[in-house]
């Protein structure tokens, strides 16, 4: 954890490393910048190093003993290369930022007691600083901070591992179509009889999901017949550590119900497969549907449990 203030105003920044990402949160609450430094095992550190009052990320190299600068932040669409990579001599050291004439500096210390560090005002150039000499308790002192902050991290890293995999055993189906309805993602929903449709989920109901497609058509699915919900892009947190309990209040028979005050043209799948029954939905009762089916407007009953999937045939 890094902090500085990158905003300019005097409160500090919260900076955390990992996996070369660096995010940074601004404020508390904001939502976290992230940015893709350097390498693994790279050691991030952050200074003033062009004595603008500004700090700006830099990298130590452990295995190659080299220091990375970097003059400013990237954008999205403008990466930022550091300046040329500035060698230490010092392989597997521990880096740490001094501060000298309004000017931050990347000092480098390994086994040999005399530290390497950056040059003044941002120049980079690599320079031994003869009049400090450490003493070999300064050195092991500092090589025991250094572990006890990479046994801090490693313990942190493991305890985000753990609570990630309580929170997906946690998840339930529904909560994760939940996530994904106010992700207002675009989803492809395949169910038991082997049907996919593909848009974004509208609503969610105590046995029901509904999903607009991409043509505009209405599909109401019972929960019972979704086999998969496959989104069409990598999500940054994925949805399914979600155990929030859905609401039972409607379900499919009520929505029916209210649909049919309209008499819509409907296509109705049932367990087992088949072509879908087409027709106008005249009413629904406790547990069976009636359609008028074609030209002919032939009454068809169907048992409401038998009921996988309805679509409004006039909605797309």
């Amino acid at each position: 954890m890094l902090t500085g203030d990158l905003a300019g105003d005097g409160c500090p920044s919260w900076l955390r490393w990992g996996d070369g990402v660096l995010e940074v949160v601004l404020e508390p609450g904001a939502e976290p910048r992230r940015y893709e430094l350097g390498e693994p095992g790279d050691v991030p550190v952050l200074g003033d190093w062009d004595c603008d009052g500004r700090p700006t990320p830099g990298l130590y190299r452990p295995p190659t003993g080299e220091v990375f600068l970097f003059d400013g932040w990237a954008d999205p669409d403008a990466p930022l290369r550091s300046r040329p990579a500035q060698p230490t001599g010092v392989q597997g050291g521990a880096p740490r930022v001094v501060r000298t004439d309004g000017c931050d500096r990347v000092e480098v210390t390994g086994p040999d007691p005399l530290p390497w560090t950056s040059g003044q005002r941002g120049r980079g150039r690599p320079c031994r600083m003869l009049d400090q000499v450490m003493s070999a308790d300064d050195i092991d002192l500092r090589r025991a901070l250094d572990e006890a902050r990479a046994d801090l991290l490693a313990a942190e890293r493991s305890r985000e591992r753990w609570l990630r995999l309580q929170a997906e055993q946690s998840a339930t189906f529904a909560a994760t179509l939940l996530g994904l309805l106010e992700r207002g993602v675009t989803v492809a929903l395949r169910t038991t009889s082997g049907a996919e449709h593909v848009g974004r989920l509208t609503a969610l109901a105590g046995d029901v999901c509904a999903l607009r497609t991409v043509t505009g058509r209405q599909v109401w699915v019972r929960l019972d017949a979704v086999a998969a919900v496959r989104a069409d892009r990598d999500l940054p947190s994925p949805p399914a550590d979600d155990d929030r309990v859905v609401g039972e209040d409607v379900g499919l028979a009520e929505i029916l119900a209210r649909l049919a005050d309209d008499r819509p043209r409907t296509a109705v799948a049932v367990l087992g497969g088949g072509p879908a029954l087409v027709g106008e939905l005249r009413a629904v009762g406790e547990d069976v549907i009636t359609l008028l089916e074609g030209d002919r407007r032939a009454t068809c009953y169907v048992r409401l449990s038998s009921v996988t999937e309805v679509s409004l045939l006039e909605s797309g």
